[in-house]
């Protein structure tokens, strides 16, 4: 663990220390090493409606509110401390306020092009929206424009950041050409949420322990105007699996009751059953189930028109040591659907997003699929459109529409009790709409 939580906390005391400290040094400014402090952040409250309601989305959740404190401080000119410290930070079940990023920036000229690296509490280079999601008016919309940002919303706290270090190589730019490198290593110790990754499983005791990311990207842009993006990610999550988590499952599939509510001689009796069953005692351990994230954008600019095109894939590599417990329960429930799956999540969407001095406007269409074992299991479609306007440039009105149709979008923590409901998914047929108006203020 790079980071504890004391050192976090350390950080955030030094963080509202550079807040409070330039008022003290006004009256000497030039003087002041802190003369280059640059502070920036932002207020926004978005208003969404949903058909059909109760439907739990990103910004119902905390009824439509982001704020966020940026602070740059240029230190040297080869040297810079940069955080970002949100309140209620979009898309994201984890804490209701953390540091997107808390980082040190050092870089140095190569001839003409640019290199460095970043060390601290990092945002992940994926895609082309990724690091400008944070800030609500760089988002066309209220969400992002891929159907895959509101479904990685389930998981933004694991797959978007964590504490490590990258390095990054710009070349300059040209009319013709440039192109920039990142490579990195982060690590995210017991990221939430807990029950929108494993679900239920949660309960019975089965712990996310962490997650370890290796990632590259690189990108180009040619004649201004066209841009061709590429990210590969590596995650490893590191599953913590107790011998309670079993006694638990065993209780509910054996005597369809909790564990805490059995008798000695019931609780004896499931022991008995795990330990002499003939698959052999359950495994317990810190399993690995390693993934591969896989990103392809292109966007090409023709004066005020740009044309987005992205495709995301998220797939299981077969190594790892979680098959070990999928063997398991194969064996224990003769169940011929209970293995470690082959799947593939795949995500596409096209944007086409007209500029104008204060008005942008967008319409998009996204689909995506889920293959397990060489078989679509389920996938579906989206629909959307919005505009962008800035009266002033301070502030930002947003108005956008969503028809989606499909089995993801619904999200666990916050639809525990009617995603379970197979009326509930019945009347809705697994299909949403939504409209939405947002404002931002920045500073």
């Amino acid at each position: 663990m790079l980071f504890d939580n004391k050192f976090e906390k350390s950080m955030r005391k030094i963080f509202w220390y550079l807040l409070l400290w330039p008022w003290v040094v006004l009256a000497n400014e030039d003087a002041s090493p802190l003369a280059k402090l640059q502070w920036s952040g932002w207020i926004s409250k978005a208003w969404m409606q949903t058909n059909p309601e109760p439907l739990r989305l990103p910004q119902q959740e905390d009824n439509g509110w982001e704020a966020a404190l940026r602070l740059d401080w240029v230190m040297q000119p080869w040297l810079a401390f940069r955080a970002l410290y949100a309140y209620q930070p979009y898309l994201n079940d984890g804490p209701d306020s953390e540091f997107e990023f808390l980082l040190l920036d050092a870089n140095t000229y190569l001839g003409e092009s640019i290199v460095g690296t970043r060390f601290g509490r990092l945002q992940l280079p994926y895609g082309f929206y990724n690091m400008q999601r944070l800030n609500p008016v760089d988002r066309l919309g209220i969400h992002h424009a891929q159907p895959m940002q509101i479904y990685w919303g389930q998981n933004a706290a694991i797959f978007d950041r964590g504490d490590g270090w990258m390095a990054y190589f710009y070349t300059p730019r040209s009319s013709s050409f440039q192109a920039q490198f990142e490579l990195g290593r982060i690590v995210r110790d017991y990221p939430e949420p807990q029950e929108d990754y494993l679900t239920v499983l949660s309960e019975l005791g089965m712990k996310l322990d962490r997650q370890e990311n290796q990632f590259a990207s690189v990108e180009l842009e040619l004649w201004e105007m066209i841009r061709i993006r590429k990210d590969y990610h590596e995650p490893v999550h590191f599953i913590q699996i107790p011998y309670s988590y079993y006694q638990k499952s065993a209780a509910q599939s054996l005597l369809q009751t909790n564990w805490e509510s059995l008798d000695l001689t019931q609780q004896i009796s499931v022991d008995n059953f795990l330990q002499s069953h003939q698959c052999g005692p359950p495994p317990t351990a810190e399993f690995t189930r390693p993934y591969v994230i896989d990103y392809d954008g292109l966007e090409l600019w023709w004066e005020e028109w740009q044309l987005t095109l992205e495709q995301s894939r998220l797939y299981y590599m077969a190594e790892g040591t979680q098959h070990e417990y999928y063997s398991f329960m194969q064996c224990v429930t003769a169940a011929a659907d209970s293995g470690l799956r082959k799947r593939l999540d795949t995500h596409r969407s096209a944007v086409l997003t007209f500029y104008m001095e204060q008005l942008t406007t967008h319409v998009g269409y996204g689909d995506w699929s889920v293959e397990e074992n060489n078989e679509q299991r389920f996938g579906g479609t989206h629909r959307f459109g919005g505009v962008k306007y800035k009266p002033h440039h301070d502030w930002t009105l947003k108005y956008e529409f969503h028809d989606k149709t499909g089995y993801f979008g619904l999200r666990y923590s916050q639809n525990k009790e009617t995603s379970e409901s197979s009326e509930w998914r019945e009347k809705i047929g697994e299909n949403w709409k939504a409209q939405a108006i947002s404002v931002t203020y920045e500073f």
